[in-house]
């Protein structure tokens, strides 16, 4: 946790890739000292195989610094979109002035119960529309790279910390590339999974049919993870998937192939008959 704080703290003033990080820096070390106590006080079976330990007790973020999309609520952080509507602008202090959401989005929760803590929030465009990461509230991240590049997006908050070494593996969103986009843009891996295997019902508390309450599934934009490796994407998309979904994912399956296996299943090409996904934009060919 220190030095994940050093760090963001040395890079992230002329990146801006991290925003709304967690002021208390006492809770959050004494987070992470809980989750040291934790990993030192759970017991080892010798005759376990460590993948498959991992992959069932999903402790493979434990004490691990995460930060959210700022698209995403994270209870105890501000979700902004980056909109000016969703906060108030004081102008003594010049400064803008956001609620602390009070719960998790159900895939920041299981990333919670992983071990993960969570410690802010990374950068996204307006409302996530655009292939920049550029917002009225935070103002623009650009490329770890080359500061007078774009770091993509709309993950370009996610994209630019991973490549500066911020953070080991972030999430991200995906509609029309808002994920595949700033991984492409900072040299790291991405994944748009199948929508199917992450959605979630949205309650529209504004659209009631005869009293009741009406539920919809996200038809377009999905969660995803993004990592320097492969094998990270595996393990956080395992991570994040909805319980009831997991049976569609066999995780361990994926990570016992070698590295150069898996980064051809995560590119879309086939493996003995395994394959993760497959990348597409949405182009003219595709209207």
């Amino acid at each position: 946790m220190q030095e994940t704080l050093h760090r963001i703290d040395d890079i992230n003033p002329q990146i801006n890739a991290v925003v709304s990080l967690e002021p208390n820096r006492g809770r959050l070390m004494e987070e992470a000292r809980r989750a040291d106590k934790l990993l030192d006080d759970m017991a080892v079976n010798d005759d376990d195989d460590d993948l498959d330990s991992i992959v069932k007790n999903n402790d493979w973020l434990r004490g691990i610094p995460m930060a959210i999309k700022d698209l995403e609520d994270a209870q105890g952080f501000p979700t902004t979109k980056g909109c000016p509507l969703y906060g108030s602008y004081n102008e003594e202090s010049a400064s803008w002035h956001f609620i602390n959401q009070i719960e998790d989005a159900p895939y920041v929760h299981r990333l919670r119960r992983a071990g993960a803590i969570v410690i802010g929030k990374t950068n996204t465009p307006e409302l996530g529309c655009g292939c920049h990461s550029y917002n009225p509230i935070f103002g623009t991240t650009v490329n770890p790279a080359d500061i007078s590049k774009a770091a993509g997006g709309s993950s370009g908050g996610a994209g630019a910390a991973l490549a500066s070494y911020m953070f080991c593996t972030l999430d991200g969103s995906d509609m029309m590339g808002s994920l595949r986009n700033p991984a492409g843009w900072n040299s790291l891996y991405s994944l748009r999974p199948t929508v199917e295997w992450m959605a979630e019902e949205v309650e529209l508390a504004d659209n009631d049919v005869d009293d009741r309450q009406v539920k919809m599934p996200w038809p377009m934009s999905t969660i995803g993870p993004m990592g320097r490796c492969p094998e990270d994407l595996v393990m956080l998309l395992q991570t994040i998937m909805p319980a009831e979904k997991t049976e569609l994912f066999d995780a361990k399956s994926v990570l016992n192939q070698s590295s150069e296996q898996l980064s051809q299943i995560v590119e879309g090409k086939q493996s003995d008959g395994l394959q993760i996904g497959q990348e597409r934009i949405l182009w003219r060919q595709d209207c």
